[in-house]
């Protein structure tokens, strides 16, 4: 996979499930050489998508019958559907190129009948199914289309992610073995400070000082001798100084984004 050098921000659309599941007459996604020309008119780069890794690695050319997330929204079937993830994930990425568009993967772990997300207990497993997914793209020759990839929309949620906190002994994602927290100070090992040493810093790739961080009630910043705030991103910009850090002499500078990268 090649990487990209972008010289201006990309405009990134989110598709989920519907892309496969929502395909009856007025659903929307029923022609995607349509949806995805209106894309491009609309001036997108790149569409976001499930690509079902754990149902692809259990049986990509079987038909797998999904339950409705919601009955309500435009997001998916609001009844049950039968769906194939493969060949129809290639065929989309393939459509997504005669557009000019890159795809980036994602996984709600839509639940099927047998629920067999919930065979996923512990990160090799789930690292595994991506690893096949991905190796799959590869030789149908469409890697070079991925964006990016990130393994789980909104990790830890209940409804996307529920063999992460199923409560099972055979899941094994919260034993202390498997995930020990590191503070700020580690994760950032090995990287100059950009605000000390700006001339170091910038051998680094986006790591670059950006003056005007200031501490208030509620937007402290994160210790470096801590575990890191979860960074988040938003129109109404950070809230709680997670992308802040704050040094033991009190003072806080921003995060780099090659900072944010490791945390």
């Amino acid at each position: 996979m090649n990487r990209l050098h972008l010289s201006r921000p990309l405009a990134i659309t989110m598709w989920d499930f519907s892309w496969l599941e929502r395909r009856w007459p007025g659903a929307g996604y029923e022609d995607w050489d349509v949806a995805l020309a209106g894309l491009v008119e609309r001036g997108y780069d790149a569409v976001r998508i499930d690509a079902y890794p754990h149902l692809l690695a259990a049986g990509a050319e079987r038909s797998w019958e999904l339950l409705p997330e919601w009955s309500v929204q435009d997001w998916g079937s609001p009844a049950r559907v039968e769906v194939q993830i493969w060949p129809a994930l290639p065929e989309f990425i393939a459509a997504c190129a005669r557009h000019g568009l890159k795809v980036a993967l994602s996984t709600w772990f839509r639940q099927d009948v047998q629920n067999h997300r919930m065979n996923i207990a512990d990160g090799a497993a789930h690292g595994a199914i991506w690893v096949e997914t991905l190796g799959k793209i590869q030789e149908a020759g469409l890697l070079d289309q991925i964006l990016f990839v990130d393994l789980c929309n909104e990790w830890g949620l209940a409804c996307w992610s529920p063999f992460f906190n199923a409560g099972r002994k055979d899941v094994w994602f919260h034993h202390p073995d498997t995930l020990p927290w590191i503070t700020v100070r580690d994760a950032l090992a090995g990287l100059p400070d950009p605000e000390l040493t700006p001339s170091l810093a910038a051998k680094f790739h986006n790591h670059r000082f950006q003056p005007g961080a200031r501490a208030y009630a509620g937007h402290s910043g994160s210790p470096l001798d801590e575990p890191a705030k979860t960074l988040k991103a938003g129109v109404h910009g950070v809230p709680g100084g997670e992308n802040m850090l704050l040094k033991p002499d009190q003072s806080v500078r921003y995060f780099s984004v090659r900072e944010s990268a490791r945390l």
